[in-house]
């Protein structure tokens, strides 16, 4: 039925822009995402996402059940092995995606359990989740948190519409990663840029996004910076210095915002 709420079971589903397996790739929803159908087709639903994106989804990828627990879990690791069992030496059932939102409750010491509509009874390890409700907020202090996370993403190959360590394109990076943090933006940079606070090129500082002629990265300090680029290969750090190896007078160049999301 239109207008209901469904949820991703797979690690990551393609939202296409059109009900074609070859049509664009316009962004990814994580596992146990919620999704409203909008309406239903024969094998690709059109959807919208919580960010107000729309488009089409392969109906396997979707169901009414969402994944079973006590609480709802963040992954804090780049991906996270879904166990058949309480043992990291069991068969591995899928890899879940960073950031995506899980409901678990607690095994072990070390594993947290699930049950999934298409995986069945999954096992996670207690080390790649914290709970919700202590995920940090994006502050001055837990900025080094933030390049932590986003320099594990170091040779992600670049994919597009990605938003995953399976592939990702540069908003899509900047997307998940202040997703982490509870922080919501488009998906687009055209639509990222008008949020955040405006920011002088010469006061950047470490966290910034750096909006380039469609293009997005984050600063890791004055000048360096991290992104996901087709021409690089993938995820990469480039510069703006002129004196520094990795510096692209193209980007540099087509420099044009910067936005601050950290709190003050």
């Amino acid at each position: 039925m239109t207008g209901e709420i469904y949820r991703i079971n797979i690690n990551a589903a393609d939202i296409r822009s059109k009900p074609k397996f070859k049509s664009e790739r316009i962004t990814q929803a994580l596992y146990n995402e919620p999704v409203e159908v909008l309406k239903i087709g024969d094998d690709y639903h059109y959807v919208k996402l919580h960010d107000g994106y729309k488009g089409y989804v392969k109906k396997l990828f979707l169901s009414k059940e969402g994944a079973n627990g006590d609480g709802f879990y963040i992954i804090k690791s780049p991906l996270t092995p879904a166990y058949s069992a309480p043992d990291k030496h069991s068969p591995i059932l899928t890899m879940l995606p960073f950031a995506a939102e899980i409901k678990v409750h607690p095994q072990n010491d070390l594993f947290m359990a699930s049950h999934s509509p298409r995986y069945g009874d999954i096992f996670l390890k207690s080390s790649d989740l914290i709970p919700i409700a202590n995920r940090p907020r994006l502050t001055k202090e837990t900025v080094p948190e933030m390049l932590d996370l986003s320099r594990r993403f170091m040779g992600v190959p670049y994919l597009w519409g990605g938003r995953t360590y399976f592939g990702v394109d540069c908003s899509g990076f900047v997307n998940v990663i202040l997703k982490y943090f509870g922080i919501t933006i488009p998906r687009k940079t055209k639509d990222q840029v008008k949020f955040g606070k405006k920011v002088p090129y010469g006061d950047i500082e470490v966290g910034d996004l750096l909006f380039f002629r469609i293009h997005v990265g984050i600063a890791l300090n004055k000048t360096d910076y991290i992104h996901s680029s087709l021409s690089q290969g993938g995820v990469h750090i480039n510069t703006l210095d002129p004196n520094q190896k990795g510096y692209l007078k193209f980007r540099d160049l087509s420099l044009r915002a910067v936005r601050r999301f950290t709190a003050d």
